[in-house]
């Protein structure tokens, strides 16, 4: 038989052209037609052709376009006839077995025996005691014993493992002692004495007894001594008191004569007794410090005075100087709250830069509209040679409620200054 690529190709192919094969049954060379060989394969069924499959004469044809991906050969890379192909130098690692290391077939091993010691624990009874022991693959055996303490057992029946149990102790009464089930109580009967405090009158005195179980008593008495009574008040109680050694109210004082007493009430003296009397109200008083602390000082009819509170005061009941609940035009102004006599005292250092002249301090009330003078007080300053000379004066005026009033000072001759320290008292008599 000749070389099959010898023959000339078929063109044309048909289901009745043949090809040669061995029949699996004998191994005998047989012709088969391409129809019987796509009927065994296909087992006679009907195929439907799908996107790029075309089935003609029963031919299957595969219609897809080529899209093969066209590559270049990179660094390292080689490709001919469509063969990809590695040109990259192997640079494994050679390694070399060393002491305990085996290396065959690219696999590494060891070859060390190991030599480390394994332990298994062990339990075995050793008379009323349980040891537990730890076993060696090397040979080393160690011991824990368990013992056993009081009132402690140990069951070691059950191979490999033991019971902890405690045992229960048994009483036996003695003398005095019960037992009933598992409480324990005495019988013993008590005979110890008991006592009873009391306290009781004998005559001016008071008995205090102790008063035991076995009939046994003892008294201790107390005695009244001057000017004392005992008075026994019943259920074990006296009361100490005083007799004929003083009053023990204030009333019943023999230098005392108290007559509806109230709260905040005080003793006072009236020459013959003392006696309760209500409380006296304090004088008020209301020291102002000139404000500026200096003035210079014209001619008449000269210029209102402005003061500050001395501190925070700036009032008393009966006096204000311009607080935010008046309506006062300035600081200078002083309005009356209550009907009241007054102390008005005046303190002031005068500067009349050396030269002789007079300083006048007026009181000006000033409420009806009108300003009227009600008090004055002048200082001649002549024939003084020095400065910030003191000038002090004080009067007494009866002041009316709802009364304003100021202060006006001025100058003759010369101007002059009131300088620091200057000040004005209000004291308020009643």
């Amino acid at each position: 038989m000749a070389r099959i690529e010898t023959y000339v190709n078929d063109t044309v192919v048909t289901l009745e052209d043949k090809i040669i094969g061995t029949d699996a049954l004998d191994n005998s060379t047989k012709n088969f037609t391409v129809g019987d060989v796509i009927g065994l394969v296909s087992g006679g069924a009907t195929y439907t052709a799908g996107a790029g499959i075309d089935i003609t004469n029963n031919v299957i044809a595969c219609t897809v376009t080529d899209t093969d991906t066209t590559y270049t050969a990179g660094a390292g890379i080689s490709i001919a006839n469509d063969v990809i192909t590695c040109t990259v130098t192997d640079t494994d690692t050679t390694y070399t077995a060393g002491t305990g290391i085996d290396i065959t077939n690219n696999a590494i091993s060891t070859t060390i025996t190991d030599t480390n010691t394994t332990y298994t624990l062990d339990f075995v009874p050793d008379g009323n005691n349980a040891v537990i022991e730890i076993n060696g693959s090397d040979g080393t055996t160690t011991d824990l014993s368990i013992v056993p303490g009081a009132n402690i057992s140990l069951d070691l029946a059950t191979p490999g493992e033991f019971t902890i149990n405690a045992i229960n102790t048994t009483y036996t009464a003695g003398a005095g002692i019960q037992i009933a089930g598992s409480v324990i109580s005495s019988t013993v009967t008590d005979t110890n004495t008991t006592y009873d405090y009391g306290a009781v009158g004998a005559g001016a005195n008071i008995n205090i007894t102790l008063s035991g179980s076995d009939n046994s008593n003892d008294v201790v008495t107390v005695q009244a001594g001057p000017n004392i009574i005992l008075k026994d008040e019943g259920s074990n109680t006296f009361t100490i008191e005083a007799a004929g050694g003083g009053s023990s109210t204030l009333a019943g004082l023999t230098d005392t004569t108290i007559t509806a007493p109230s709260t905040g009430q005080y003793l006072t003296y009236n020459g013959s007794a003392w006696v309760n009397a209500s409380a006296v109200n304090k004088p008020e008083n209301l020291i102002l410090r000139l404000n500026p602390t200096s003035v210079a000082v014209a001619g008449a009819p000269g210029q209102d005075l402005f003061f500050a509170g001395a501190g925070s005061q700036v009032k008393t009941s009966s006096v204000h100087i311009n607080p935010s609940d008046l309506d006062l035009v300035n600081t200078g102004e002083i309005e009356i709250v209550n009907n009241c006599i007054v102390k008005v005292s005046l303190g002031a250092y005068i500067d009349n830069g050396g030269q002789a002249g007079q300083i006048t301090f007026a009181i000006q009330e000033t409420s009806t509209g009108a300003t009227i003078t009600v008090g004055e007080a002048q200082f001649d300053l002549s024939n003084q040679a020095t400065t910030a000379l003191p000038a002090t004066f004080f009067s007494f005026f009866d002041m009316q409620a709802g009364e304003i009033y100021k202060f006006t000072v001025y100058s003759t001759q010369h101007t002059m200054s009131i300088v620091s320290g200057s000040f004005i008292e209000f004291e308020v008599i009643k």
